[in-house]
């Protein structure tokens, strides 16, 4: 049976994070506000962390990207009680949003922390471009695709 996998030569990242913003874009997950980044309540897919090593007065920072890493024995997958959490054929961990109870018990034994709760709805919000894009014909509320709040997200593998 194939599996997916997904490689990220850390030779060549520089820790720009655009991968962190394409995620986001792709799937339609929210930048937080100021106050959620300083409460750390945003709402991540895929992340980059920092590593420092080495000591004063030369420490050396590595950021390392840190999506789901679809394990071969998920935790989260384990702990879901309603099972909302399932492996695919194909090895992939995906989530039936329909059954998630939001107990955020998978957020807790994910050990990359590639989980994320979703506790808010949604709000419009204004599309800032000098020009619409060509399925719009006026200017107004940019409205988010549906995405059910209360429950936990996590990178679908798209």
């Amino acid at each position: 049976m194939s599996r997916w996998g997904m490689v990220i030569d850390l030779d060549k990242c520089t820790g720009c994070q655009a991968c962190v913003v394409a995620c986001k874009e792709e799937n339609n997950v929210p930048h937080g506000s100021p106050e959620e980044q300083k409460r750390r309540r945003d709402i991540f897919w895929h992340k980059v962390i920092a590593v420092t090593r080495g000591k004063y007065p030369q420490p050396h920072t590595e950021l390392i990207p840190m999506p789901c890493m679809h394990c071969d024995d998920p935790p989260c997958v384990t702990v879901c009680p309603v099972k909302a959490t399932y492996r695919r054929e194909d090895g992939i961990i995906v989530q039936d949003f329909r059954r998630c109870i939001g107990c955020k018990y998978c957020i807790v034994a994910c050990p990359y922390g590639a989980r994320s709760f979703n506790s808010k709805e949604q709000e419009e919000k204004e599309y800032h471009r000098k020009d619409l894009p060509p399925d719009r014909s006026v200017w107004g509320p940019w409205p988010f695709p549906t995405r059910t709040h209360g429950v936990v997200e996590k990178c679908t593998f798209c």
